[in-house]
């Protein structure tokens, strides 16, 4: 007698779910049993779920409704519900075992299968379309499927509206986000799941960011896909005098929008209106915005905004000195918080300044800090012409918002830093049109390198230096490899109408670099050249 033998897949029961009858007498003509089927698929990607949580690594757990909690509901209100931990679904594939929460949500989140879920319109229509649909394949099955967060505070979600999306719901009278989705009978909800929990995140902070912006920031419409908002001083700072300005800039201040753009997943965008001073730096706010300190971004844009209001003016002020090519200024963006300010005057190559801001934490008030720089060569120089005409006029002086620190100045950000800006710009345009000093013009003769190097190479011509502004930052270099500081005095003359031509590549001079600040919305990221 030959002993029959199983199929190995049939010796066991991988996985089951244990399914309470609605009724305790359920027969077979009861309506309850006749829909037990639709509900077969919301069992099965149960079963999915929970198989995708573990290989996660995602704390998780089932809880089963009591009848006091189900009554004579069917088949698909008795379906287990599953908690899971938010922390674990925010951080996936964390190597530590106990990741933070969130300050802003609470522990678990709760997972619950409503059953079959209608085909959208789209899909349907879609189908129709199709003259092969009608006796192909039947459009696949859709699950409802229903996750419900809790938060932690919920004065902290004032501003939100109570729809965020299509299947984002915000109740604020609970504090709660009901999020929805409709995977197929085939698609796991687990990602899904991360990656709109992902997204609630970083809007929740954003959120939390724009409220702590007070009375500067307003916001106008916060989505998952986009946040918009307006942000500005409070109370207009007085503006500068009326003979250092355009007469163009002098009307009311402004607010400014700026929208956040969260539609494309993990890479965040920022848009700025045109005409907005920060358009100076917007590969860096979009680089902020994709890094740890997007929080701060808010926040640092009304802190800026006095700052890089003065500094568009400041630029302004010089168009008149530029065009008689009399001088010029240029301004460098190093960082979000440090910006470089470069005097440059006709009469000797060597007859510029260069002047630094930076933010300045005292006693926990922000202030902005105006000084040269010690990597400038006559920082230290008494005798220099700057140091001279910045020491009486602007070092040693003080008014509403700012204050001298005899070599340096500090300013407060909100109605301080734009009246130093006008104050250090009509100083140093005070040099306009004056001689270069003796002592420059001696140097700018005899350079001390160049007589080295003229020792050195007996046979080598003088290099004649430009009286005018200097020549463009990317002179024409030899042929031949040769040292740095000898390619410098072997750089040919360039002719004296192509010295004055403004430089193209700085920021904010003339009509047509005005024009091309306003518009850009693109890639400008600026290119920083120092001496």
């Amino acid at each position: 007698m030959q002993r029959q033998e199983r199929h190995p897949a049939s010796k066991y029961i991988n996985t089951f779910t244990r399914i309470d009858p609605p009724t305790p007498n359920l027969g077979l003509s009861d309506s309850s049993f006749k829909t037990f089927a639709q509900y077969g698929t919301s069992i099965m990607l149960q079963i999915m779920a929970l198989r995708d949580l573990y290989q996660h690594r995602v704390a998780h757990a089932s809880q089963r409704p009591t009848d006091s909690d189900a009554g004579d509901a069917s088949f698909r209100d008795r379906l287990p519900t599953v908690h899971a931990r938010v922390p674990d679904l925010l951080a996936p594939g964390s190597t530590t075992d106990n990741p933070p929460r969130p300050s802003w949500a609470q522990e678990y989140i709760s997972i619950d299968w409503k059953g079959l879920a209608p085909v959208p319109a789209s899909e349907f229509n879609e189908h129709l379309a199709n003259a092969g649909s009608l006796q192909g394949q039947p459009l696949p099955l859709r699950v409802m499927v229903e996750a419900k967060v809790a938060v932690t505070n919920r004065a902290k979600f004032e501003l939100l509206k109570t729809r965020l999306d299509q299947d984002v719901l915000y109740d604020p009278r609970i504090g709660q986000f009901t999020l929805r989705f409709r995977p197929q009978a085939n698609e796991s909800i687990v990602p899904m799941l991360q990656t709109r929990m992902q997204a609630l995140d970083r809007l929740a902070k954003l959120v939390d960011a724009l409220g702590r912006g007070g009375k500067h920031i307003v916001p106008e419409s916060i989505t998952l896909r986009q946040i918009i908002f307006s942000y500005g001083p409070g109370t207009p700072t007085a503006p500068p005098p009326a003979n250092q300005l355009p007469a163009g800039n002098q009307g009311p201040q402004r607010p400014w929008k700026v929208r956040i753009d969260l539609a494309r997943g993990e890479d965040v965008d920022v848009i700025l209106e045109a005409g907005n001073p920060h358009l100076r730096v917007i590969d860096y706010l979009r680089g902020a915005a994709n890094s740890a300190k997007f929080k701060m971004l808010p926040a640092w844009l009304v802190f800026t905004l006095p700052l890089f209001r003065g500094l568009e003016r400041l630029q302004d002020s010089w168009n008149a000195v530029l065009a008689k090519e009399q001088g010029a200024c240029y301004i460098f963006h190093k960082s979000l918080d440090w910006v470089t300010m470069r005097f440059v005057l006709a009469g000797a190559k060597n007859r510029r300044v260069h002047l630094d801001i930076r933010p300045r934490d005292k006693a926990g008030n922000l202030t902005w800090h105006l000084y040269r720089p010690a990597t400038d060569a006559n920082v230290n120089n008494e005798n220099d012409e700057f140091n001279k005409v910045l020491k009486q006029r602007v070092w040693s002086a003080s008014g509403t918002g700012f204050k001298g620190l005899m070599n340096g100045a500090v300013a407060s950000w909100d109605d301080g830093i734009e009246k130093l800006l006008a104050l250090v710009s009509a100083s140093v345009q005070t040099l306009v049109g004056t001689p270069a000093p003796p002592q420059q013009l001696q140097q700018q003769a005899h350079p001390p390198q160049a007589q080295e190097q003229q020792q050195q190479n007996p046979h080598q011509q003088p290099v004649q230096q430009a009286q005018g502004l200097p020549a463009g930052r990317f002179p024409h270099q030899p042929q031949q490899q040769q040292p740095y500081q000898q390619q410098q005095q072997q750089q040919p003359r360039l002719p004296q109408q192509q010295q004055h031509m403004p430089q193209p590549n700085m920021h904010g001079q003339g009509q047509a670099q005005q024009q091309q600040r306003a518009g850009m919305n693109k890639k400008n990221a600026p290119v920083v050249i120092l001496d």
